[in-house]
């Protein structure tokens, strides 16, 4: 997710899905998405904003970092145990949506008995939290093999800079009611 304002109670903000690119407004609790094309990224004027109605988000952090989260579900949605620790900090800790706490990478054993489907991440938001470091957070729409429903949860991950590469640290699901 990048650039965000809000006026008269509508906020309005980009977001990827699936790779796909959107523009999102919400107003009275209604969310709308409607996918950018070209014409509407050369046509569109950029809202000016103040230092103080700037969101801490910065597009270039979210841009290096949105697209290593999508290859870290990827990589275990294909069971890739060693792409999916590959981006993983060694001393990696990930709290699971059932409140298990695991204190380091997966194992391909470990990633094989807890397998997911079709994945949707949204509402992307990535902050820097110091130099070298990120707070990425957002929403993981889940198929879930025998489940009754999709798995919905929100993420927070925090994300380092390691000889020059982003690696996740740590990774937090909490289901949504």
């Amino acid at each position: 997710m990048s650039r965000s304002s809000e006026e008269d109670g509508v906020e309005t903000w980009n977001a990827e899905c699936l790779r796909r690119h959107f523009r999102c407004t919400r107003s009275k609790g209604v969310t709308t998405c409607q996918e950018i094309s070209a014409a509407m990224v050369q046509h569109t004027p950029t809202p000016s904003t103040t230092e103080e109605s700037r969101p801490p988000v910065t597009a270039d952090l979210t841009q290096a970092i949105s697209p290593l989260i999508h290859s870290i579900w990827d990589a275990y949605r294909k069971g890739d145990a060693a792409t999916h620790s590959a981006l993983l900090a060694d001393d990696y800790t990930a709290v699971h949506p059932d409140g298990s706490v695991h204190l380091q990478k997966p194992t391909a054993q470990e990633i094989r008995s807890a397998p997911i489907g079709a994945y949707i991440l949204s509402d992307l938001r990535v902050v820097p939290t110091s130099s070298g470091t990120a707070l990425a957070n957002y929403l993981a729409t889940v198929e879930i093999p025998n489940a009754p429903k999709l798995g919905k949860f929100v993420v927070g991950e925090v994300w380092v800079k390691q000889g020059g590469q982003w690696k996740c640290r740590y990774y937090q699901a909490t289901p949504l009611k």
